[in-house]
């Protein structure tokens, strides 16, 4: 319900009212609509911007925070797809790109490369694959950390560098997103 606040004749304000007093105090409800390892939402189906077909986007992607148990990039990218799915854009109409360097290098790596071996961001990386997510990784970082294009996982491809494929994703009408 809207309320209009009147002072002498002047509208001084429009003051939005929760429809009821319960919907203030229900819990929120975190869900995951594409069934990932990360990346759940709260849907608010009546809130501005919400994911439309046709988006583009490049993320460069730089951190990987050795104490989080999924590499941030793709918790957002989860959290993406899930706000497509709950506003019933389909994930492969969005064209989703991940660009890897830096510290996130080994995101992208075989198990057989990864440190102390099993690769904890490969179930997420490969779940996002399936939606349509594209993979890059830098060679100038991967061979910075003496890595071959041979440790890098199949779903990933391999790019000149970090540089090069933000510009031509930028050229080509994605929006630039970083965790810099």
């Amino acid at each position: 319900m809207l309320r209009w606040m009147i002072c002498g004749g002047v509208v001084l304000a429009l003051v939005a009212e929760p429809a009821t007093r319960e919907a203030e105090k229900a819990p929120l409800e975190w869900v995951n609509p594409a069934n990932f390892e990360a990346g759940k939402i709260v849907a608010f189906p009546q809130a501005a911007h919400q994911p439309t077909a046709g988006t583009k986007v490049v993320y460069d992607a730089t951190k990987c925070p050795k104490d989080k148990p999924v590499a941030p990039v793709l918790e957002r990218m989860a959290r993406l797809v899930n706000l497509a799915q709950v506003a019933h854009v389909e994930p492969k109409k969005l064209q989703l790109a991940v660009v890897f360097s830096g510290e996130a290098t080994v995101v992208c790596l075989r198990d057989e490369a990864f440190a102390g071996g099993k690769n904890p961001h490969l179930p997420i990386l490969q779940q996002l694959k399936r939606f349509g997510v594209q993979f890059y990784i830098c060679g100038q970082a991967l061979s910075e950390r003496n890595y071959r294009p041979a440790d890098v996982h199949p779903d990933v491809i391999l790019a000149a560098s970090a540089m090069t494929t933000l510009i031509n994703e930028q050229s080509q009408g994605a929006a630039y997103l970083t965790d810099r």
